[in-house]
């Protein structure tokens, strides 16, 4: 697998004085350009702040948009606009949501809120922009939390069918329908642009109250919609009790609030579809939960539109804050940070492990750093094209040994003496919790296509008679392209290949949906 990995420390050089800790990361990369991104974390003692990168996550400023004091937000591109949401205030449980958006975040003009609700918990933003049909370019989007108070909570998305225009009209849907009285903090959607939209949320059997929470027995369950969120997301039925929404896994110890290495954890939920067309019954789900005394990972797909799930595909133990993300490829990957190492120096590892088949798995280890503060609730996972882009916190020591792929700094360090320095270069600072930048990316031309041989040659290749949309084949032959070819020749041989399991992946996809 020939895979590239680039890891950039998101604070800038103009803020090397800070030493807060910069938790609870999130990622926003532009569907139209992504060397435009965005990124959200708890920085400076919570001020309104997004970082902004406009050259592919190199370089990174700070850009103070937000209208208000972010404490839980999150923020999302679609093609017109950046959307946030975002609690507004700091309050110990819960606070006023705030829907803002922009549709230039580099000129520094404050944000325009366009939504809000009076009580909320962990704001998670998603939004897909209209290619096809009558309502091509209006921005869909849904605005995910919990909507509770100090008795109920419960997993709600606002939905709005038209994010752009100067006052979106949304619909407040209620996910939870079996009675129970609170749901985890965590709602996650996931959207594919043919109008299929997932949600995927915590029952908690017994209502845990803050601020002392503690253990329940929880399921995690998947609610669907098939037209753009407009069905309230009763498009998924459970065959056993008929409610809506679909239970992946029932009956296990979801304990709130339990302490791993210097963090707390019990609302870990990851949410994702396969982008490809025709591809949307490919959903997969990850979550955490208690395994005796581990807080394990657990991930599983559903090849069917949730309907059924398989068992687990993947499961770590002693892990928190996944994220799921699936590329153009189908290439699915799992973002997570694992607690390793004795009490007394233990450390952070940040995984992503990738998988087409849910067999095979590749691991990339981006980081092992020392768990020396708290670093957030979530992460963030986002895939673009055949590229993962992601944000996670860790301690800020600059290591090389702490990076096996290797790190940039903007803000002043010295990785021979391992230390932080000020903003003028000479006073040593103190270590602290950074956000961190990721990218992974993948490199067909060094892949091993399939039919391919020895790495660069193609096998004779006939096919006569195939009509597949507005394409027609009358014959195709194509011979084994080897080395003595030149390179031209053999990308013209890669590129049929790619166009023709394309179109066979098509051809299956209509079969089984058929079925």
């Amino acid at each position: 697998m020939a895979i590239k990995i680039r890891v950039v420390n998101m604070i800038p050089q103009s803020q090397s004085n800070e030493t807060n800790d910069d938790s609870e990361t999130n990622i926003a990369v532009n569907p139209a350009d992504p060397r435009i991104i965005g990124g959200t974390a708890f920085t400076n003692a919570f001020p309104n702040v997004i970082f902004l990168s406009n050259d592919g996550g190199d370089t990174w400023t700070e850009a103070g948009i937000v209208p208000a004091n972010a404490f839980d937000y999150n923020a999302k591109f679609s093609r017109n606009a950046l959307y946030c949401g975002d609690i507004v205030g700091l309050l110990a449980a819960g606070g006023p949501l705030a829907v803002f958006r922009t549709t230039d975040p580099f000129s520094l003009a404050p944000m325009a809120q366009i939504e809000t609700e009076p009580d909320i918990d962990q704001p998670w933003m998603a939004v897909e922009t209209v290619t096809k049909g009558p309502d091509a370019g209006k921005d869909r989007l849904y605005a995910a939390y919990a909507n509770w108070n100090l008795v109920t909570s419960v997993a709600t998305i606002d939905v709005s069918q038209d994010g752009t225009v100067a006052l979106p009209v949304f619909n407040s849907v209620q996910l939870e329908n079996r009675g129970v009285t609170r749901n985890a903090p965590s709602v996650r959607p996931a959207i594919h642009r043919d109008g299929t939209v997932y949600a995927a949320y915590f029952d908690w059997r017994a209502a845990l109250v803050p601020p002392t929470w503690g253990s329940t027995i929880a399921d995690v369950v998947v609610a669907r919609d098939d037209k753009w969120g407009t069905d309230n997301f009763q498009d998924l039925v459970d065959p056993i009790d008929l409610h809506f929404g679909v239970r992946v896994a029932t009956g296990f110890n979801a304990n709130f609030n339990g302490a791993l290495g210097p963090d707390r954890f019990g609302s870990d939920l990851a949410l994702a579809v396969d982008p490809r067309p025709k591809h949307s019954r490919r959903v997969w789900v990850a979550w955490c939960d208690m395994q005796g005394a581990s807080y394990t990972l657990h991930v599983r797909q559903s090849a069917d539109r949730g309907k059924t799930w398989s068992s687990d595909l993947l499961t770590v133990p002693n892990t928190k804050n996944p994220g799921l993300a699936i590329s153009s490829e189908g290439r699915v990957g799992v973002f997570y940070q694992q607690l390793t190492g004795p009490i007394a120096s233990q450390r952070w590892e940040h995984h992503v492990q990738f998988t087409k088949n849910g067999v095979d798995w590749h691991d990339v280890l981006l980081t092992n750093t020392a768990a020396t503060n708290w670093t957030g609730d979530y992460n963030g996972l986002q895939a673009h094209g055949r590229d993962f882009y992601g944000t996670f916190a860790t301690d800020n020591t600059p290591d090389l040994a702490n990076f096996p792929h290797g790190v940039r700094y903007q803000r002043n360090v010295n990785f021979a003496t391992k230390q932080l320095f000020d903003l003028t270069n000479t006073v040593v600072i103190p270590g602290s919790i950074d956000p961190f930048f990721f990218k992974i990316s993948w490199h067909e031309e060094e892949e091993k296509e399939e039919g391919e041989e020895g790495g660069f040659g193609f096998k004779r290749l006939e096919i006569e008679g195939l009509k597949y949309e507005s394409l027609s084949i009358k014959k195709l032959k194509l011979e084994r392209f080897g080395e003595e070819d030149g390179d031209d020749a053999r990308e013209e041989a890669r590129a049929v290949s790619r166009l023709l399991r394309r179109i066979a992946d098509g051809i299956e996809d209509e079969e089984e949906e058929d079925e």
